[in-house]
């Protein structure tokens, strides 16, 4: 998988390996005195108004900050036990039945032999505008309901 940036002019390759010389260049840090959440912060957090809606708002506007291009991919499944194997497909058929009805050709497949086998390969294209991105970021952080999570998270930690 290779990540584009500017039209294919900047490209990154994830899994490259660091140069033993950077890993010795980096120095331990020590360790920190961290301060836990507790219970009673999370609750004030989650009852803030109108944040599910500012959340569903940011989820919405990053599904449409991307486009799909086109998507494929082949899951093979297999399990040593027959009657696991069993329920597997039970299960499988019906995903089967749903991803086909979609334009991406995703494939889910059980194997049934007397051995433990996963194998999954994918190939797509995924189209991402930054300056969507970028305005969906920013109209959530600057959200009265933002504000009112760090007013309960800055009080919390003073």
């Amino acid at each position: 998988m290779r990540i584009g940036w500017l039209f294919g002019l900047i490209g990154y390759l994830p899994g490259k390996q660091i140069k033993k010389s950077e890993e010795k260049a980096k120095k331990p840090k020590p360790p920190k005195n961290k301060k836990k959440f507790k219970l009673e912060t999370i609750f004030k957090v989650l009852k803030v108004r109108g944040l599910f809606k500012q959340i569903g708002k940011l989820i919405k506007g990053l599904f449409r900050s991307f486009e799909v291009k086109h998507l494929s991919g082949r899951l093979t499944l297999g399990l040593e036990d027959p009657s696991d194997q069993g329920y597997v497909f039970a299960i499988t058929i019906p995903i089967n039945y749903l991803l086909s009805l979609t334009r991406y050709r995703i494939q889910i497949e059980p194997v049934f032999e007397a051995q433990y086998v996963f194998e999954y390969s994918a190939d797509g294209q995924i189209k991402l505008y930054p300056i969507k991105t970028v305005g969906v970021l920013l109209a959530f952080i600057f959200s009265l309901p933002f504000f009112m999570i760090a007013k309960v998270l800055f009080t919390k930690w003073k």
